[in-house]
């Protein structure tokens, strides 16, 4: 048995997503503490709710001990998730602001978006269909703290590029450059990139990159990777 204890509501939903993903089975148990339970032929995973607790919430692993690592590996393994580098980094912070990009290879444009939303949906935005895409790009513009958008044309990349700057360069560039925006304003921010940190590109204290599928980390990071989805496919 695998136990995880004190487990915010928010760490949860990236947890939930990724059972989800992976095509488990979710059953309907009584039990008043008891959330979600999904079971497999090899094993049980269970999501509690501390009662009269509303954001403390543990994630019990029980079957073969093949199960109990695979999921514990996939759930919270070493590379995946930091909650409490995140949760250290978000501490008292005015405002977290999510950033991702899209288009590396289109053929016109290069979108890269930052967005402040907290209460986001957890979405995966290149698995969402077009409907729903536009419903969750409609729903961050209106009602994040905050949006924008930086759209490169590909002529302008290809110049940046030529100078010996890359992707990574630019979303770095693009990440700093907010938060200059907002010291100059009295705020406090910090900035959670998709993906892993580029060779090359220095540390920064209010910088972090969430690695692979962090949008399924991070609210902000998920509303940051739809505005960028979907401004990609608009404008190419």
């Amino acid at each position: 048995m695998i136990v995880r204890k004190h487990l915010t509501k928010d760490e949860v939903d990236v947890i939930l997503s990724k059972i989800k993903a992976m095509g488990l089975k979710e059953v309907k148990e009584k039990h008043e503490a008891l959330l979600h339970r999904f079971d497999s032929k090899d094993g049980v995973i269970k999501i509690y709710r501390k009662l009269r607790k509303e954001n403390d919430y543990s994630v019990v692993i029980t079957g073969s001990s093949e199960f109990e690592k695979a999921m514990n590996s996939k759930l919270f393994g070493e590379g995946d998730t930091n909650w409490e580098g995140l949760r250290e980094f978000a501490r008292k912070t005015e405002l977290i602001i999510g950033v991702d990009e899209s288009g590396v290879d289109a053929k016109v444009n290069f979108v890269v978006s930052a967005v402040s939303y907290r209460v986001f949906d957890i979405v995966d935005s290149k698995k969402v269909d077009k409907e729903k895409l536009l419903n969750y790009f409609m729903d961050a513009m209106r009602n994040s703290e905050f949006s924008s958008i930086f759209k490169f044309h590909i002529g302008l990349l290809e110049y940046i590029r030529e100078k010996g700057y890359t992707i990574g360069d630019i979303v770095n560039a693009v990440a700093k450059s907010l938060i200059t925006l907002f010291e100059n304003l009295g705020i406090d921010a910090k900035v959670l990139i998709d993906g892993d940190k580029p060779k090359g590109v220095e540390d920064h204290e209010k910088i972090k990159y969430l690695g692979k599928s962090g949008e399924l980390k991070d609210r902000n990071v998920a509303a940051a990777g739809v505005v960028s989805t979907y401004m990609m496919r608009f404008l190419n």
